[in-house]
């Protein structure tokens, strides 16, 4: 892909100025709780129950073959 083609591409999805993102007005507004309620209840509409992962056992030492132990972990920076 040319780099005129990739600017293009990205430069649909900027607003002109004075525009504002959908996603802050109507019932996806973060104060539109209850309205998501009414919807969900007009359309009967249920959330999906969430799946519980069965317990996944230690992974094993290569050299004993003892079940290792999480002792810490580091803090990274987000992506």
């Amino acid at each position: 892909m040319s780099g005129r083609e990739f600017v293009r591409r990205v430069l649909q999805h900027v607003l002109p100025r004075g525009f504002q993102r959908v996603c802050h007005y109507g019932w996806l507004a973060a104060a539109a709780h209850a309205k998501r309620e009414r919807l969900g209840a007009l359309l009967d509409w249920r959330a999906p129950a969430l799946e519980v992962p069965a317990p996944v056992p230690p992974p094993q030492c290569p050299g004993c073959g003892q079940g290792m132990r999480l002792i810490g972990s580091v803090a990274r920076k987000p992506p």
